[in-house]
């Protein structure tokens, strides 16, 4: 199991993704079988295909995603929660000590490129109060990037959530999350693939 967590903002809950082996037939070819969500199933395929792709890995590989109270759900910054999900089944990750929180879009056209995100200092807000200490945030690095658009509420936000002993981690590709599904696995260094974690 790969179970990574995404927060929304709309009924300010958390949400979960998680991927699992499909090796059971299906009555379609879909790469995905979609639980808990299946009106996603487009958005799902998109996702699987942008980020598997120059990985080295299936792109085709039959995957059971499976979605827990993402109901509310109506944007599409779940989709770095499902990546990294992925990415974790396909690497046969280890369970990490901590939780995931990811929140951020998959550039269709990026091999793996993580688009900024809207409503991110709500989403800071909801980890502030869910998340514990060694727990990952992975977020787009993009909606750091703008120096007009990042407030000072977004930058002690994330200052407590490091405080609070949170791995914070603005990505620009999912790549830069592969000390998710490296570390702790035979013969890995344990250092992390991340560009530098907040």
């Amino acid at each position: 199991m790969a179970k990574v967590f995404f927060p929304m903002t709309g009924n300010k809950d958390l949400a979960t993704v998680d991927c699992l082996p499909n090796d059971t037939p299906q009555p379609t070819d879909a790469v995905a079988q979609v639980i808990g969500h299946p009106t996603w199933i487009k958005e799902v395929l998109r996702t699987l295909t942008a980020a598997r792709s120059g990985t080295g890995h299936d792109i085709g590989r039959k995957v059971k995603v499976k979605f827990r109270q993402a109901e509310n759900c109506d944007g599409n910054s779940f989709q770095l929660a499902l990546a990294v999900s992925d990415r974790m089944l396909l690497e046969g990750a280890p369970p990490g000590k901590g939780r995931v929180f990811a929140t951020g879009e998959i550039d269709p056209a990026g091999e793996g490129a993580v688009l900024a995100i809207d409503g991110f200092d709500a989403k800071i807000e909801l980890l502030l109060d869910r998340a514990d200490p060694g727990d990952v945030f992975a977020f787009p690095l993009k909606n750091l990037q703008k120096p007009e658009e990042v407030t000072q509420k977004t930058l002690d936000g994330l200052a407590a959530l490091r405080e609070r002993g949170l791995i914070v981690c603005p990505v620009g590709h999912i790549e830069e999350l592969g000390f998710l599904w490296t570390a702790g696995k035979s013969g890995a260094s344990g250092g992390s693939a991340v560009a530098a974690p907040m």
